[in-house]
């Protein structure tokens, strides 16, 4: 939906894993100021996850919930994002009278319409790559194990080439990348290496189509499985 909306920036006042200070970087920003905004689909937690950067690159924390659009951002789809205002911690009444030591970061969001005719064309893109995965999948369905295992590893190789070449066409697939059913049909077989290789591969790169909750948490305990008994560090 097009428009301008307000949030407030979450987990700002947390330390990012270089120990740059997220409220150090609030304290430089001031109104207007352009902000960058990230998506990230290889979030463990969150597969709908939104960063939100300074010009510079600094991570100042994530957008909220009800605003995150990730697949948005992954489609290359028009969203720019600037500071509105700094909210507590800013001086001695929120300090002392409000208890507000940290400061807060409300951004101005705004959302412009897509290009449709170029969502037709990723679109147009993207759907060989789905009817690839399509095949494989019902190969499986089937029953024709062995089939299967060729075919979502040819689909599998697709998406990663595809992805690499164009995130953005990418991001506009129906289907996700089947490495939840390749990487079990591999472990039931037995073939623990080629299962824990495939798992790893996919993790190599970030797919903007991400499995939903249950089937991330399926892969990334089947890694961890693999991983104790090919003993690997």
């Amino acid at each position: 939906m097009s428009g301008i909306f307000y949030k407030k920036i979450k987990g700002i006042s947390h330390v990012n894993i270089d120990g740059s200070s997220r409220q150090d970087l609030a304290r430089t920003l001031k109104k207007g100021d352009m902000l960058i905004l990230k998506a990230d689909p290889g979030n463990l937690y969150d597969r709908w996850a939104v960063e939100v950067h300074n010009s510079t690159g600094g991570q100042l924390g994530f957008l909220p919930s009800d605003a995150r659009d990730a697949s948005s951002l992954l489609r290359g789809e028009p969203i720019s994002a600037r500071v509105h205002r700094l909210i507590g911690g800013t001086n001695w009444f929120s300090k002392i009278i409000l208890q507000k030591k940290n400061l807060g970061v409300v951004i101005e969001l705004e959302k412009g319409e897509p290009n449709w005719k170029r969502v037709e064309e990723y679109t147009q893109m993207a759907s060989p790559i789905d009817k690839v995965v399509q095949e494989a999948l019902s190969k499986e369905k089937e029953e024709n194990i062995e089939v299967a295992i060729k075919l979502l590893n040819e689909a599998m190789k697709k998406v990663k080439e595809f992805t690499i070449t164009n995130k953005i066409a990418s991001a506009h697939r129906r289907l996700q990348a089947p490495i939840n059913r390749l990487s079990l049909l591999l472990e039931k077989k037995k073939e623990y290496e080629l299962a824990f290789l495939s798992i790893q591969e996919y993790y190599d790169f970030v797919d903007p189509v991400q499995p939903n909750k249950a089937e991330r948490e399926a892969i990334r305990k089947r890694y961890d499985r693999l991983k104790r008994k090919l003993n690997v560090n």
